[in-house]
């Protein structure tokens, strides 16, 4: 039984994505048409292949394998395209992560925040610490 086609990364394309076994630099990820257990569970499967070996392969399909009878129409994934990006995060204002003389100046600034802008303000945790997303 084919495995459903989810997602495929190539190195190149995805930034600070480190390669696989062996210099693989191509990674996909399927999963098993039909749920499993009595929590119906997913089976999942990671490939890592190489790229230049995938686009030169002398043997490719021309169509792929015809996906079995799903029980709904949501459970095939639509196709679509990814923009991945590098993004900094920063830590959490807590007294065992962060030096408290920082943690002084971002509820200072919090509060200036709130001050001007009130209930909508900025907050370090919601909107500077970790990025949207």
């Amino acid at each position: 039984m084919p495995f459903v086609g989810l997602a495929q990364f190539f190195c190149r394309d995805v930034p600070g994505l480190a390669s696989g076994p062996d210099g693989a630099d191509l990674a996909q990820l399927f999963r098993c048409p039909f749920t499993q257990g009595p929590y119906l569970e997913r089976e999942y499967h990671l490939r890592w292949r190489r790229a230049e070996e995938t686009e030169r392969a002398e043997r490719l399909l021309a169509d792929p394998p015809q996906v079995p009878l799903l029980r709904g129409e949501d459970e095939l994934p639509e196709p679509c395209v990814l923009h991945p990006e590098e993004v900094d995060t920063y830590p959490w204002a807590e007294q065992d992560v962060l030096p408290a003389p920082l943690i002084a100046r971002i509820d200072a600034w919090e509060d200036a925040q709130a001050a001007e802008h009130g209930p909508d303000a900025p907050s370090y945790q919601g909107d500077l610490s970790i990025a949207p997303g």
